[in-house]
């Protein structure tokens, strides 16, 4: 929802008359608030011309009043477990199956308190002005998401439509499928490359430098400095949308991103070696991913250690957690599961978190070494060709790696 609302279009959704219920994100948020006695949907979506809208005052008020009824229905049923298992009356064939119950419970808690977490982050730099925030929504929640429907095939759906809307300049509401996806397609090819981890966002500022004064004068000096020459308003935006053919949100959440390169000084930092970090972190998660599974498939199920100081899991859980809650559609509920024997993984849902993960990761390898052979290409001394070799095999070394601990994963799953 807080992604559509940013495209040109708006939320999705229309009345279904044979149900008498809105269908799509609209619906889906009816749905979700509907439970709250004081939700009131003409508060919360506001008609405009350019589609309907979310009140955001009213959507951080539900979301705030929705957390805070179910932690508390949890936490109460918390304290009646808590104070069940702690008066010595249970039965010992009894105690073990709700200790796993109380365990799944402060799971749950958990789980609720991190989606909270991350959902304040984003109101609160939204309110702040940080909107590189806004850059970092669209990569996850709609860039990525609309490669994924598009390589599957997935494109005649009103979530890929929200997307490809953001892809062009051009209104698509009256548009075929076909012309949808001619559009994203195009705008794709363009700029997909400046969401990409690698420097993306410098590859955008570097390609604006050469383009003609008329949309945007940007420039950069010997020392790596940007400097631009145009104010960045509503009329900049529109001549640079116009250019690529992409929506004008598109083009604002890069340039908010972007913004701490243009003030005179530009930003210095190691991609490469960032790189490398996250390859070995990604390494590092196979390998508690493995433990994990060993875990799960023992008698006993996941260890479930609560760190009150810090309200989450430590242990398994938690670097389950880790190894997959930045994939789009990770969805803890189905991956953990509460039997008479503890908490378990869902070996079918793990396969399937791993096989998106190592496309994700084996893509990130070979774009790398595609970006370092084209500066190959491009270099002007010998040491600087000795340097970008050296990066390449490294690269390599940390993609073996990485497959040797997936393969080895892999058929422990089997």
């Amino acid at each position: 929802a807080i992604s559509e609302n940013l495209t040109a279009k708006g939320l999705t959704g229309s009345w279904d008359e044979e149900n008498n219920k809105f269908t799509g994100t609209i619906g889906n948020l009816i749905d979700t608030f509907d439970a709250l006695d004081d939700f009131d949907a003409s508060k919360l979506f506001n008609a405009t011309a350019n589609g309907v809208r979310l009140n955001t005052e009213e959507f951080d008020r539900l979301n705030k009043e929705l957390d805070e009824k179910r932690l508390s229905d949890y936490q109460e049923e918390i304290s009646r477990v808590g104070n069940i298992l702690r008066d010595g009356t249970v039965p010992i064939s009894e105690k073990k199956e709700l200790q796993e119950y109380y365990n799944y419970l402060q799971l749950l808690v958990s789980m609720l308190n991190n989606a909270t977490g991350a959902y304040q982050n984003w109101v609160r730099a939204r309110d702040a002005g940080e909107s590189s925030q806004v850059y970092k929504d669209l990569q996850e929640n709609l860039v990525d998401r609309a490669k994924a429907l598009y390589a599957q095939g997935k494109t005649n759906t009103n979530e890929f439509n929200a997307a490809a809307q953001l892809y062009s300049y051009s209104d698509l509401s009256d548009k075929t499928d076909a012309e949808i996806i001619s559009a994203y397609a195009s705008g794709a090819k363009k700029v997909n490359k400046y969401f990409e981890d690698n420097n993306g966002i410098e590859e955008f500022i570097d390609d604006l430098v050469a383009v003609d004064d008329n949309v945007i004068n940007i420039t950069k000096d010997s020392e790596g400095a940007y400097r631009i020459a145009d104010e960045l308003n509503d009329d900049t935006y529109e001549r640079v949308a116009q250019y690529y053919g992409v929506s004008v949100d598109l083009v604002k959440a890069l340039f908010d991103k972007a913004s701490e390169y243009l003030n005179g000084s530009v930003i210095k930092f190691d991609p490469f070696e960032q790189f490398i970090s996250r390859s070995q972190d990604a390494i590092s998660a196979i390998d508690n991913v493995n433990s994990a599974l060993a875990e799960s498939i023992s008698g006993k199920g996941l260890t479930a250690e609560w760190d009150d100081d810090a309200q989450e899991f430590t242990g398994s859980i938690k670097n389950i957690e880790d190894a997959y809650k930045d994939l789009y559609d990770y969805d803890p509920n189905k991956l953990f599961e509460l039997t008479a024997n503890g908490i378990h993984l869902n070996a079918n849902e793990l396969r399937r978190l791993q096989e998106e993960a190592d496309q994700k990761q084996l893509a990130s390898y070979s774009d790398t070494v595609n970006e370092l052979n084209e500066r190959l290409s491009n270099a002007s001394s010998a040491s600087e060709v000795d340097a970008i070799n050296e990066q390449i095999r490294a690269i390599e070394l940390q993609q073996r790696a990485y497959e040797g601990a997936t393969s080895a994963y892999q058929k422990y799953l089997d």
